[in-house]
């Protein structure tokens, strides 16, 4: 048997299920079963691992809970923005229709649809804890999360096996219904409906399907009383037949594992640096720099006995007994300054060893109380360093007054290690009422050290006004 390259999970509303998948992306072996109501969505994840024996190296996590949705902008709103910027004015804007909050949100996004006027983009937003939570089960089961997507929406054909055609296919989800159709072999165009207004749910989904262009149909439910009855026409597919499930699946595995853009994927968190890799730093530092101690101190030692001939050779009695002598006392000079030198370049030495375990000490220390001392609603964007010597800590805060607990707590539990924390700017965002969210901006310095000058920090890259961006319904 083939071995498995990537394991998928799908986790909807109404199961679990669990596939692995060989390098050409085709199903080795399918696991299933009920999902359990009011089951956390972490909770999920790891029963479907447990599904079948330990899971490929790559594992992708197809999950309903995920919120997803369309947003169309003028072009002249985001126009010149970089991903990391969109990213940010996505999950502010998204924040009112998913309930999930700008500063916890984990988002994937692509560019979809475009018209004269507008840019259309095809967002899915997932809780960042959620996220640590499933990457630390995948982490568990001895393999790497390639990212979390939205089980809707696969940009092929499901029924049909031929290329370059034309197809449309309406799937029926808890929370939504979404539309999706393709001409030959252009990109995919995606319309996403909530569930919540039905009759006008049935109402697009049969003007959509007047208006696309004519080619093969699908219909796809994902639970296993089918919503899309009233549709005539067409390949019907249900994910609870299990036939149809592989199809599904293996539609999925072609998209996900030729590493194509034409699905919204949450990326998984970066990895940390941990401390050991900055320990192990430190201790190569000083090692190199006793390497440099040592290799001067050989080359003064070598100096040395070379004057010390050359002394010896000067102190010959004759006519030049005078020369001699005072050459002689110039290479004493010489040999006291070479001795001091060496003397100084042995207290350099130790000095630094010790100036690097304090200076390592206290990075420690201020990325723990960081970590500790940080209200909820604070989050820390960047910890810079500064010419200075001084450490500049940027971050966002709900409330104003979140920013100043933090420097409070800080200065507090830095004052043994001597770090001075000190606020350098505080600036509302007027995103929220109150004025919030605020940017913020530290400086944590050593005792002695000059202050830094304060100033405003720089306003962080965000769509133009008026209003908030509205999905499409």
């Amino acid at each position: 048997m083939s071995r498995a390259s990537a394991t998928l999970l799908v986790i909807t509303a109404d199961f679990i299920a669990r596939a692995d998948v060989s390098s050409q992306a085709s199903v080795l072996n399918v696991w299933k079963q009920a999902r359990a109501a009011e089951t956390p969505l972490e909770e999920s994840v790891n029963s479907a691992i447990r599904l079948g024996p330990r899971p490929a190296r790559t594992v992708w996590v197809l999950c309903e809970d995920a919120w997803t949705q369309m947003l169309a902008l003028p072009h002249g709103a985001v126009g010149g923005l970089s991903d990391a910027d969109l990213a940010r004015a996505f999950s502010f804007e998204s924040e009112p229709l998913s309930g999930i909050s700008s500063s916890n949100a984990a988002l994937g996004f692509i560019r979809a649809e475009k018209t004269e006027d507008l840019q259309a983009f095809w967002i899915t937003v997932l809780d960042s804890a959620t996220r640590t939570a499933i990457q630390r089960s995948v982490r568990a089961s001895g393999a790497k999360l390639a990212g979390i997507v939205h089980p809707a929406g696969v940009p092929v054909p499901i029924a049909s096996s031929e290329s370059g055609v034309n197809w449309r296919r309406v799937e029926t989800w808890k929370q939504m219904t979404l539309c999706v159709t393709a001409e030959g072999q252009k990109p995919s165009r995606v319309q996403i409906l909530n569930a919540s207004s039905q009759p006008r749910v049935q109402a697009s989904v049969s003007s959509f399907m007047l208006n696309a262009l004519a080619g093969h149909a699908e219909f796809l439910d994902s639970s296993a009383s089918p919503r899309s009855g009233e549709l005539s026409g067409g390949s019907r597919l249900q994910l609870s037949n299990d036939a149809d499930f592989r199809k599904w699946i293996e539609a999925w595995a072609r998209q996900l594992t030729t590493q194509s853009s034409s699905c919204p994927v949450i990326a998984p968190e970066a990895t940390r640096t941990a401390p050991a890799t900055y320990a192990f730093a430190s201790v190569a530092l000083a090692l190199l720099a006793f390497a440099g101690c040592y290799m001067d101190y050989r080359m003064t030692s070598n100096r040395i006995e070379t004057l010390r001939e050359e002394s010896a050779a000067l102190s010959k009695p004759g006519a030049q007994i005078a020369k001699v002598e005072k050459t002689v006392r110039a290479r004493t000079e010489e040999l006291r300054e070479l001795r001091e030198k060496r003397v100084r370049a042995e207290a350099e030495s130790v000095s630094r060893t010790t100036s690097m375990k304090i200076q390592q000490q206290r990075v420690f220390t201020l990325l723990e109380r960081l970590a500790l001392d940080r209200p909820e609603d604070v989050v820390v964007l960047a910890i810079a360093s500064k010419p200075e010597g001084s450490v500049e800590v940027r971050g966002l805060s709900i409330q104003a007054q979140d920013a100043d607990e933090l420097a409070a707590r800080l200065s507090h539990s830095l004052k043994q290690s001597q770090w001075i924390v000190e606020p350098l700017g505080k600036k509302a965002k007027q995103l929220l009422d109150g004025g919030g969210p605020w940017e913020f901006t530290l400086s944590v310095r050593r005792a002695g050290t000059p202050a830094p000058r304060k100033s405003a920090p720089v306003e962080s890259a965000r769509l133009p006004e008026p209003g908030r961006m509205e999905a499409q319904r």
